[in-house]
């Protein structure tokens, strides 16, 4: 039995009313185009606050990066989703990578260049973007959206949009700060 199936099953031997409730709140903000453009201001909004322009670009960049890759890949690798025995709820196409995982990544990782890098400033981000995404890749497989693998090629995809973003937004910023002088 794979690490999937076996992960599946025991999602489905420990559903109970009140986690059901509170992955299916997660999932409908989540694929909520409205919440998304909520956040996306804020984020836009904060970054101009801060005077992070560098970040909306880079977050302009990952984001839709890591989603259009995950989709592309998709429709490569073909994977079927969870089957109805494992679906709380509606889903369609295909499953491996979870977009989902892979723009939340993308997204968090990009965040972290609104973080100023006092250590334990940075540590409680950091900590609190893995509770973060650990909580909705939970709710991704007990809803049965995902297989836990399709949650953590997402979560690979998108570390590898969002820190690609990052490093060349922290070595831009690096540069500026050298040519400032």
């Amino acid at each position: 039995m794979s690490i999937d199936v076996t992960i599946a099953n025991w999602m489905l031997a420990h559903r109970s009313p009140s986690i059901d409730w509170v992955c299916q709140a997660l999932m409908s903000i989540g694929t909520s185009r409205r919440a998304f453009a909520v956040c996306a201001v804020l984020v836009v909004v904060l970054c101009l606050v801060l005077r992070r322009l560098d970040t909306v670009v880079a977050g302009a960049l990952a984001v839709p990066a890591a989603t259009a890759a995950s989709i592309l890949l998709k429709a490569q690798l073909a994977r079927p989703r969870p089957g109805p025995r494992y679906a709380e709820m509606a889903t369609y196409g295909y499953s491996m990578p979870s977009s989902a995982a892979a723009l939340l990544t993308a997204g968090l990782i990009v965040l972290l260049l609104l973080v100023p890098r006092r250590r334990a400033l940075w540590k409680v981000a950091v900590i609190g973007f893995a509770v973060v995404e650990v909580v909705i890749g939970f709710a991704l497989i007990y809803l049965g959206a995902h297989w836990f693998t399709d949650v953590c090629a997402g979560i690979l995809l998108g570390g590898l949009f969002g820190g690609a973003a990052y490093l060349v937004t922290t070595r831009l910023r690096a540069k500026r700060a050298t040519t400032a002088i």
